[in-house]
């Protein structure tokens, strides 16, 4: 569709200026604003292709796409597709005009270098939009792999209180951009901790329509949430059915283990995350 949509824009382009012209040689009051018109000739092809691009990156993707986004993929990509466009036309005139033999020669290969070139900004421009409407999953990366498991930890019990205390007020469920800006977590630090609950059984995931967006609810009764529970089942997530030698060494430290476990969940400090 999109070489369609570039063929339409251009004889759209023609047709406006055409008819632009028409009405400056019919109406002679209107030489008074050939000025103003002179400067609207030249903007139109620049702003056409602008449209063109804005509705290939808003409607074309299987998503939603933010007007914004969309919008600023679409002024620059079409920018620099006017830019390219002006040269690849200056060079080709100017080859043909220098030699019309070999001019007639290169003018598949420049035309080849001008299909690929504007495909690279066609999809520099989707890029662009897809970083602008994301930079929320970009932002504190480098620090992001260098939170410690404790910290993590922390920050896991913090997502689980909010959503059981949500919950248990019978509140609408939190998305995870909601719960990023209510504890002021990183957006790409919430959903990577989020995806951890999730998979150890302690939080359900409820679609919704919002892109790359799940809302939150507890996976268990509130009621037997509590720190060591939250704490055990991020720990024990994952398999464990890698053959290691069950030798003497192995047996004390999951004995010592579990007498942690033991002494944690009879500690006053163990509450319900729902009565914190």
């Amino acid at each position: 569709i999109s070489p369609l949509l570039f063929v339409v824009s251009s004889s759209a382009t023609v047709l406006i200026i055409t008819q632009i012209n028409r009405l400056l040689e019919t109406f002679g009051i209107l030489g008074i604003l050939s000025p103003f018109f002179t400067v609207l000739i030249r903007i139109i092809p620049l702003a056409l292709i602008w449209m063109l691009f804005i509705f290939i990156y808003l409607f074309l993707p299987n998503v939603k796409v933010h007007w914004s986004s969309g919008i600023l993929g679409g002024i620059i990509a079409g920018t620099a597709f006017a830019i390219l466009q002006w040269a690849y036309i200056y060079f080709q005139i100017g080859v043909t005009y220098y030699n019309a033999v070999y001019g007639s020669f290169a003018a598949l290969p420049l035309f080849v270098i001008w299909l690929q070139l504007s495909w690279y900004i066609v999809l520099f421009g989707v890029e662009l939009s897809y970083a602008h409407q994301n930079e929320e999953y970009f932002e504190f990366r480098p620090d992001i792999r260098k939170v410690s498991h404790s910290f993590r930890r922390i920050l896991s019990l913090m997502i689980m209180h909010l959503v059981v205390k949500n919950f248990s007020k019978s509140n609408p469920p939190l998305n995870g951009r909601q719960i990023s800006s209510r504890l002021e977590i990183p957006l790409k630090l919430a959903q990577d901790l989020l995806d951890d609950l999730t998979a150890a059984s302690l939080l359900t995931a409820i679609p919704t329509e919002e892109y790359r967006q799940s809302a939150y609810q507890p996976a268990r009764p509130i009621d037997t949430i509590s720190i060591l529970n939250v704490i055990e089942a991020l720990e024990s997530r994952g398999g464990f059915s890698t053959p290691v030698a069950h030798n003497e060494s192995f047996r004390s430290l999951s004995h010592a283990l579990t007498e942690f476990s033991e002494a944690i969940k009879s500690s006053p400090e163990n509450r319900l995350l729902k009565d914190i």
